[in-house]
């Protein structure tokens, strides 16, 4: 039958193309009739509407969406056709084969009951931010040139749960004086499964291979900061060797048995999620958590971790270098290793020790006070006027505990033993060291410089403060050090008066790397081995980054939410910066960023921040491999009581550019002109504007969430 007069027509229409499905470049069409193959497969170039005349009437299609020779989408479906009429297939339903982010789908609660489960939602939609005065050109997209391709992970979170120096008895304390007076995150119901996340996470980077919007390679991976959770060397194993790939042992002490707060030995605690079925336990009771049989087994199994494919370069949080994450080292402990000994000891204690649950039994809050001062310590007084006194309350008898194998891997790690253990690392994925160099380990500072890219410089900060609590700030010796990297590479900058200097250094790009964001820069506390140090807060560095126009971003974590800042100069010399802040692998919603620096040949820059899902589907199956007990851990945090917070998805973020650089591999030079920073955001927001994903709050997104004057404006 000629097309002039087809037994059928069969018409697609997609309205929107992104994500994965933005690669596609055609669609291959097979017609049915059963199982018997009638028509094609033919091949189409890819449109939001393609018609095809088929020869003969079929009863089902076969869609394969194709990146050039790779399938990377199906959609099969029934059709009821009728001769010489248009069939129509609406948005099919694609299912996508390689690794996908929220531009593809997203991942959200369902269900009515207090414990939510979770299921596949729709992609994101976005809309266009113009915060630091930008406007937006027509056709960027058909003129960008991709400049950089970096996933960027934050707050990891290897937990090794069964250490005897955790505190998760001060989950539900609160104290009276001190700022530590809500220890939520003291422990977590998912607290065994963190190795698990961070290889589903791993294995979707991985599948993605590219960036979403360019699909440019991915230069290198950027990890800023509390990678581990309470400073052991078990944790840092363990977080190498899930990037570097090779043999995980998820379980401390004993391999092969789970010695936690979370089984059913006595003494039972009912404070704690305890997913095997047995005594009732608060979790179950008052927030519907659910049984999981044999879940303590798969999560002490051993597995092998495939690696990250690309080069990684990992920050220093404050997880990685204080106890549990806010208690600092002892300048003069006594007797040495003290703290050192309890993490290897064989007593795991499961509430405050005896003599501060007294205090806390006369009136609530003191006891927690009291142990809080002496392990805190901030001032480096003991309060008691006796650290052994304080080591001797922690192991009494007296107070409730539970045996478990002692581990030498449990070691607390010191900064130059932080840095060896990068620099031990192999050549693949590379780089060795990981940023980290023997200059670090000779001085123990723990910034460093790197290129992601050709024409960008990168400055991994330390945000860490030495003194305690979890929030940050700069020593100046290391702001200094800052401002010559930059200066290094500026043709033009401002000095602390104001004045314009001009130098001869060609120009590159700047991204800043670090834990801790601007707001959260705001512990002035005295570094206990150099008290006389002057610590900068984050107003005050902010200022100082305003003075070098070629600063364009800056990357961190810390807060475990998905939020995006503009930072315009006050003063109007420079265009400011971005600020990106990327969640956690701990809390929900469990994700990291793929970010894409592009130029769009207009005199803009582009960062494009895209949200990724871990590998682990949405709906929770029988313990088993390391994706099923992801996926489990994925739901826990969704009904615990942290959660990242859900401001801002995956932004496209456009900025004028503010100096003259030469693009990579020939590309020409971007026009020399007289720039201002601008910030194009495209917020990936639900459906109808609400929230998919908060399982206890229905909050609208707000597009303009930021910081004022040091003031955090809080969402929901």
């Amino acid at each position: 039958m000629s097309p002039e007069s087809p037994a059928s027509i069969l018409e697609l229409n997609h309205t929107l193309f992104r994500g994965v499905i933005s690669r596609v470049t055609d669609f291959r069409i097979t017609g049915y009739q059963g199982d018997q193959s009638v028509f094609g497969p033919i091949v189409v170039r890819k449109a939001t509407r393609v018609r095809v005349n088929l020869p003969t009437i079929v009863n089902r299609i076969k869609i394969e969406y194709l990146a050039g020779d790779q399938v990377v989408g199906i959609h099969e479906q029934p059709v009821t056709m009728v001769a010489n009429q248009v069939t129509r297939i609406e948005e099919p339903d694609i299912k996508l084969l390689v690794g996908t982010t929220t531009l593809d789908r997203s991942i959200q609660t369902t269900g009515t009951g207090i414990y939510k489960t979770l299921t596949y939602g729709p992609a994101w939609e976005q809309t266009v931010r113009t915060d630091l005065g930008a406007t937006a050109q027509e056709g960027r997209q058909d003129r960008r040139v991709a400049l950089l391709c970096m996933p960027h992970f934050s707050d990891i979170h290897i937990i090794d749960e069964e250490s005897p120096l955790r505190i998760e008895f001060l989950r539900n304390l609160k104290g009276t004086f001190l700022p530590l007076d809500d220890f939520q995150a003291a422990w977590r119901p998912q607290e065994m499964l963190t190795v698990f996340v961070a290889e589903a996470m791993i294995e979707q980077i991985n599948a993605i291979g590219a960036g979403p919007i360019t699909g440019r390679p991915y230069d290198c991976a950027v990890f800023t900061g509390d990678n581990g959770d309470n400073r052991h060397q078990s944790e840092l194993e363990r977080f190498l060797t899930l990037l570097d790939g090779g043999s995980i042992v998820p379980s401390t002490g004993d391999p092969d048995l789970y010695e936690g707060v979370q089984d059913n030995s006595q003494p039972f605690l009912a404070e704690y999620w305890h997913p095997e079925p047995g005594p009732a336990d608060q979790y179950k009771t008052t927030y519907e958590f659910p049984d999981y049989p044999g879940l303590l087994a798969a999560a002490v199994q051993t597995f092998t971790a495939q690696g990250l494919k690309t080069p990684y370069y990992t920050c220093y949080g404050n997880h990685d270098h204080l106890i549990e994450g806010n208690f600092p080292e002892k300048v003069n402990q006594n007797p040495p290793m003290a703290l050192d000994q309890i993490a290897t000891s064989t007593t795991k204690i499961l509430s405050l020790p005896l003599i501060f649950q007294l205090l806390e039994d006369i009136k609530p809050g003191t006891g927690v006070d009291a142990f809080l001062a002496e392990f805190l310590d901030p001032l480096g007084i003991n309060v008691s006027g006796d650290w052994p006194a304080f080591i001797g309350h922690w192991t009494a008898g007296t107070t409730p505990s539970r045996e478990v194998t002692s581990d030498p891997t449990r070691h607390l790690l010191q900064k130059t033993e932080f840095i060896q253990a990068h620099l031990n690392t192999g050549p693949v994925p590379g780089p060795v060291g990981h940023g980290f160099t023997a200059s670090n380990l000779q001085t123990g500072n723990m910034y460093y410089a790197f290129e992601p890219a050709p024409g960008i410089l990168g400055l991994t900060l330390d945000t860490t403060n030495p003194g305690g609590l979890d929030n940050g700030s700069i020593d100046v010796e290391q702001v200094a050090w800052m401002e010559q990297q930059i200066q290094q590479v500026s043709s033009r900058y401002y000095d602390a008066n104001g004045n314009v200097i001009q130098t001869n250094n060609p120009d590159k790009l700047v991204i800043l790397f670090s834990h801790h964001s601007i707001e959260t820069l705001d512990n002035a506390l005295p570094d206990p081995e150099n008290p006389g140090q002057v610590r900068m807060l984050g107003g005050q560095f902010e200022e100082v980054l305003q003075r070098y126009p070629n600063v364009i971003a800056w990357m961190n974590g810390h807060t475990h939410y998905c939020r995006i800042f503009a930072h315009p100069d006050p003063t109007g010399r420079t265009g400011g910066f971005w600020e990106v802040n990327s969640p956690s692998l701990i809390d929900f919603p469990q994700q990291a960023r793929i970010v894409e620096l592009v130029d769009n040949k207009d005199g803009t820059l582009s960062i494009f921040a895209t949200l990724v899902d871990t590998a682990a589907p949405p709906q929770t199956i029988t313990p088993g491999d390391p994706l099923s007990l992801a996926c489990i851990s994925r739901e826990l945090s969704a009904n615990g009581q942290l959660q990242g917070g859900f401001y801002e998805w995956s932004p496209q973020i456009i900025l004028d550019l503010p100096i003259l650089i030469q693009l990579a591999e020939g590309e020409d030079a971007i026009p020399e002109r007289d720039f201002t920073l601008r910030l194009e955001d495209h917020l990936q927001l639900a459906p109808g504007g609400i929230c998919p994903r908060c399982p206890c709050l229905q909050h609208s997104p707000q597009p303009d969430i930021g910081v004022s004057e040091g003031i955090k404006l809080d969402a929901g």
